[in-house]
């Protein structure tokens, strides 16, 4: 089986949720045995030299054409596609003639069984594939619902002009991705919530979830330690859902809390934080670490994991890995989508501030039920988002 995949980024550093859930995808298709062409897109703005990842590419035994994107936002051209661009920016940011020629070429001097894309914004290419391109089939990787994240963003804006703004990202989206669905011969969704809200969109394709899955041989269970308490959270801090999600926890809950349980701290990681967003973190008292060398030991340094996301679609993949390592996950609704928590006992969800309260007066009060919320996360990865299961 030949396959070609399409991606909008390097993955192979696999610093956030969307970079892992490439990488799943890889190793799952290389166990499988398939002929894996890995078409990427590098942008100059999280650029990361492949010569790092060498082993792992060599690993992995796939062939790689590289392309370097600049995808930085740029104030005038984002003005120019507010009035003269039906498409939204953050999308059109995306597109490169140079890439679509490179894409050709591709395509050109090989046959595929078929091409996946990751994610919704390289449809942005789906119709060079079907003019170059006659027996491959064209398959979507759905990460997530893009225009429900910019939906979500306008609703919890208060500025005015941010609100306007998102709302018109948000409504582009849709009506791009609503045209956009059924130009593919499948889709397969992250998630079964997010395969139920793109059906509605686009009934009549074919349609399988495959969710992010993990090798569990990787993430060995370690029992928590209720001795030392501590708070953590882990999330890309240049992703305007998570930098929402962590100033309204910081003000809405640490601050209710931080002086009732003595000896608590909040430790906060993560990577290409705004000078802006470092300034207001710092103005609490936390333990703020920026970017981390190894997340796994920073999720198995900490018991309990915050998730308070307010916007967003898709499945928070860290979620995944913090369940995998015995961590109780405390997190919004929107937080925990797509992924199978029950409030309680495999998690904890907190629909606002007095339930997060609530949730964290229960784990200090009852060892008991944190040990078992810890082994039940466990076991529901184990059942659920075993990789060796999902790819066999």
């Amino acid at each position: 089986m030949k396959i070609l995949i399409i991606s909008n980024k390097n993955p192979f550093s696999g610093k956030d949720g969307g970079s892992l859930a490439i990488l799943n995808v890889l190793e799952g298709y290389h166990k499988l045995g398939y002929d894996i062409t890995f078409l990427m897109m590098n942008p100059s703005l999280h650029y990361y030299n492949l010569d790092n990842y060498k082993d792992l590419i060599d690993l992995l035994g796939i062939k790689i054409k590289e392309f370097r994107i600049e995808t930085k936002p740029n104030p005038f051209k984002a003005l120019s596609n507010l009035f003269f661009s039906d498409l939204p920016y953050n999308l059109e940011r995306f597109y490169d003639d140079k890439f679509n020629e490179l894409l050709i070429k591709t395509v050109k001097e090989e046959s595929f069984d078929f091409i996946q894309l990751e994610g919704s914004y390289l449809g942005l290419y789906i119709d060079t594939l079907r003019e170059y391109t006659e027996n491959s089939k064209i398959i979507l990787r759905a990460h997530n619902v893009e225009y429900e994240i910019w939906e979500r963003n306008s609703k919890i804006k208060n500025s005015f002009y941010k609100k306007y703004y998102f709302e018109i990202l948000a409504k582009r989206l849709k009506k791009w991705e609503e045209e956009s669905f059924d130009k593919y011969d499948a889709i397969v969704p992250i998630s079964s919530r997010d395969e139920y809200k793109i059906r509605s969109i686009c009934p009549d394709i074919n349609y399988h979830t495959l969710p992010f899955t993990i090798d569990l041989a990787r993430y060995p269970h370690q029992d928590i330690r209720l001795e030392d308490l501590s708070l953590a959270y882990l999330g890309a801090l240049d992703w305007i859902p998570n930098q929402e999600g962590l100033l309204w926890f910081l003000e809405n809950v640490w601050q209710r809390i931080e002086s009732y349980y003595e000896g608590l701290n909040f430790y906060i990681a993560g990577r290409n934080a705004p000078e802006w967003l470092e300034k207001k973190i710092n103005q609490y008292r936390v333990k703020y670490l920026g970017e981390i060398e190894d997340a796994k030991t920073y999720i198995l340094e900490h018991p309990i994991f915050v998730v308070p996301l307010m916007s967003g679609s898709g499945m928070r993949i860290k979620i995944i890995e913090q369940m995998a390592l015995g961590r109780v996950v405390l997190a919004t609704p929107i937080a925990a989508e797509g992924i199978e928590i029950v409030h309680t006992e495999n998690g904890l969800i907190c629909s606002d501030s007095d339930d997060f309260i609530e949730s964290i007066d229960f784990m200090f009060r009852n060892p008991d039920g944190i040990r078992n919320i810890s082994v039940n996360a466990r076991e529901t990865v184990e059942s659920l988002y075993d990789s060796e299961e999902a790819f066999a």
